[in-house]
């Protein structure tokens, strides 16, 4: 486990599941994820920090996809909290108007009404918050406007 912890940053949830995979119990897991805590092999709140900075990043991950991906790995919640409130608003405006400009074109549509909805469930999936959205992309094609808060 101290290999595998030093190849990549880990959480006690990713330990949890490698090791009841390996048959291990309970008992067992709880002692070696003490003993990896303790010698400093893996932390959750700097994993959760590396994984938003990353997934915003490079994955061009919206907010709620982080976190609930955070979430599925048995991050506490204040954990999580800490690590998003790391993240620059401005940094998920601008990955939201990259992805909106890679997305475009290739978005098929009767109207640009049509367009611009389909623009924006896929940005939802990415896990961006329908203020985020409209906020993002409402240069992106002025004069229609598309409410995700009617």
């Amino acid at each position: 486990m101290c290999d595998w912890c030093n190849k990549a940053e880990r959480c006690s949830g990713d330990l949890r599941a490698k090791m009841r995979r390996w048959g291990a119990d309970d008992e067992m897991i709880q002692r070696i994820i003490v003993q990896l805590r303790t010698r400093n092999f893996f932390d959750d709140t700097r994993f959760a920090h590396a994984y938003a900075h990353d997934k915003s990043t490079f994955g061009k991950w919206g907010i709620q996809k982080i976190r609930m991906y955070l979430r599925a790995k048995g991050i506490e919640q204040r954990i999580i909290q800490d690590a998003l409130a790391g993240l620059d608003e401005s940094d998920t405006l601008e990955n939201i108007q990259v992805l909106s400009n890679r997305k475009w074109p290739s978005i098929k549509g009767k109207t640009p009404f049509e367009r611009k909805a389909k623009l924006m469930q896929y940005l939802l999936r990415k896990g961006f918050t329908g203020d985020q959205i409209n906020l993002a992309i409402k240069d992106l094609m002025p004069g229609l406007e598309l409410d995700l808060h009617p």
